[in-house]
């Protein structure tokens, strides 16, 4: 039987992951990278076994593993259970996508920018007026990792300013090198929108911007932090940058 893993709370909430044979969790190394103290380098293991029923298995982790809120060492899991590392909670679901292929991948591409769209646009319908109007940019656009350790991920934005890094609020790097705040974009009159580095080792496209520089970031623009590369895409294109 196939699993998805809906995270319902910590930094990566909202995504979800379709587990395929063996997904080692933990801080710094592992098939999911959880970026909180809390949670130890290899931390849980979910796989099948013998019986072919899946479980999760806690790794001698220092702050343990909890299904349902009871600590465990080893435990059988089913949709509608509830998995909490540290910070993190995650719903058990049924899988539906056999066709995957990975072993811990997200839903397609389309699905993705579908969901993350939608969950922007609710947000901003949410905000007083005055952020609506200073806060919107003029078109929704997307961030595709093309490398790196997060690849085939991809975030939609609708309105700013967004900060992105180790610890960002909007979309965390889970790389073991990057930095606490990479960069934050936000909204300027024409283009799509505008990138402020916050960190010495930001490129875009073969330009190091300085720290608290700007750039006026446009369709196709790559951006470059160690292994990680973002391609920025406006939602006008119909085509996905590779």
């Amino acid at each position: 039987m196939l699993l998805r893993l809906l995270i319902i709370e910590g930094l990566r909430k909202k995504e979800e992951f379709l587990v395929k044979g063996e997904i080692v969790i933990g801080r710094n190394k592992g098939d999911l990278v959880l970026n909180d103290m809390k949670v130890s380098s290899k931390h849980a293991k979910i796989s099948s076994n013998s019986k072919g029923l899946i479980e999760i298995e806690d790794l001698k982790s220092s702050n343990g593993t909890f299904l349902n809120d009871k600590k465990v060492t080893k435990a059988l899991i089913r949709p509608g259970d509830k998995i909490r590392i540290g910070k993190t909670t995650m719903l058990v679901r049924e899988g539906d996508k056999a066709d995957l292929t990975g072993k811990f991948e997200r839903g397609s591409w389309q699905e993705v920018l579908d969901e993350a769209l939608a969950q922007n646009l609710a947000i901003f319908e949410s905000q007083p007026p005055a952020l609506k109007t200073s806060g919107l940019f003029n078109q929704p656009f997307v961030l595709d990792f093309t490398h790196g350790f997060q690849t085939g991920t991809s975030v939609v934005f609708g309105f700013g300013p967004r900060s992105i890094g180790r610890l960002g609020a909007d979309i965390v790097l889970t790389e073991k090198s990057a930095p606490d705040l990479a960069f934050e974009l936000s909204p300027i009159s024409s283009g799509l929108c505008v990138l402020r580095s916050s960190d010495a080792n930001i490129v875009v496209n073969t330009v190091k911007i300085p720290v608290k520089q700007t750039v006026v970031l446009k369709n196709g623009d790559r951006i470059c932090i160690g292994p990680t590369v973002i391609v920025v895409r406006s939602m006008s294109d119909d085509q996905v940058l590779k």
